[in-house]
């Protein structure tokens, strides 16, 4: 096996989208995504003959007073076929790879989130001993909630919270109405979901990105990838979200709901569309993209508790699912450390 940088697009989404859980950070186009608002992108694969067998897209990100950081949201990526040694040859050279790339620009640190579960920690154990990486505050959810979309729609039904299954119904018959917003429409259907979102975020006390991240998201990713979902009630936009579909998996990234009518329960019926036109395209998990646990409890930046968002994802069922912690190598230590004081004052 050897580590390349990586060029064709084709080959490197056969591979990873052929993973369990396939994750769209690790994709063609979500780099092409970030590169588009200023991120450089570095794509590293193990290639055994010449086939992939593993990779790690990484973010090189601007800070601030000319400093960088190098990140990999869920990466680097293994081909989980292999055996153990297998398995952990190849990700030691990718990993041995980033600390070279992330010494070459001159990072104040390397951030991994490895999409390992916790029940496999042992994988990657040996590695943070030998890099002596750090915990790390985490960017993307450590812990998800995942739907198998290949039972029957009366299965995954039965399977939900009695409350969450009334209030689909309850939805129903109230006359919510929910649309998936064909292509020519998305960059309108993206300007009704920044304004629940606006609405939302002071509501509940969550940060989110700015209205230009979202305009962007729409811009640069295709329908075959990116899907907008608006619901109505009484002809006025209530609750909208934004899915993305790689691989064989669904996830529900982002979702916003007005502070009027919410006794209509039109979120509820929004995602249960969601998860049937997921499964009507093939994939096999449909994936809620964050929760809280006991053993990890989150709240928003602004404080905003993590507790109902928790019970609204849970209730349609599923299995949690999750990963390891975020690690980081930290190169330049000063900064290191005032990265880390303004992330946590900025919480």
């Amino acid at each position: 096996m050897d580590v390349q940088h990586w060029t064709d697009r084709e080959a490197w989404d056969a591979f990873v989208a052929d993973q369990r859980h396939a994750p769209f950070q690790q994709s063609w186009a979500w780099g092409e995504f970030k590169h588009q608002i200023g991120t450089e992108i570095i794509r590293l694969a193990v290639v055994n003959g010449r086939q992939i067998v593993g990779v790690a897209q990484a973010l090189h990100e601007p800070w601030h007073f000319g400093q960088s950081t190098l990140t990999v949201f869920h990466g680097p990526l293994v081909d989980a076929a292999f055996s153990v040694g297998q398995y952990q040859e190849a990700l030691g050279l990718l990993l041995d790879a980033l600390v070279t790339e992330a010494k070459s620009r001159q990072v104040i640190s390397l951030h991994l989130e490895p999409p390992i579960e916790q029940c496999n920690e042992a994988l990657f154990k040996q590695f943070e001993v030998a890099h002596k990486l750090k915990r790390g505050m985490p960017f993307q959810p450590l812990d998800t909630q995942v739907l198998d979309l290949a039972k029957s729609d009366e299965r995954l039904l039965q399977d939900m919270h009695e409350k969450t299954r009334y209030n689909i119904r309850l939805a129903e018959r109230k006359g919510v109405r929910v649309e998936a917003v064909p292509t020519e429409r998305r960059q309108e259907a993206i300007e009704t979901f920044i304004v629940l979102n606006r609405q939302t975020t002071a509501r509940d006390r969550f940060m989110s990105h700015g209205a230009g991240y979202y305009r962007r998201l729409a811009e640069h990713l295709d329908a075959n990838m990116l899907a907008v979902y608006v619901a109505t009630f009484e002809k006025q936009p209530i609750a909208a979200s934004i899915v993305v579909h790689f691989g064989d998996t669904t996830t529900y990234v982002h979702g916003a709901s007005a502070d009027v009518s919410r006794n209509v329960m039109a979120p509820h019926l929004l995602q249960w569309r969601q998860i049937l036109d997921a499964q009507l395209a093939g994939k096999r998990w449909y994936d809620f993209f964050g929760i809280e646990t006991k053993e990890r409890m989150r709240s928003s930046r602004k404080g905003g508790s993590w507790a109902g968002i928790t019970r609204f994802k849970v209730g349609f069922g599923g299995t949690t699912m999750s990963y390891l912690s975020a690690y980081e190598l930290p190169l330049k230590p000063v900064w290191y450390r005032l990265v880390n004081a303004r992330r946590k004052h900025s919480r």
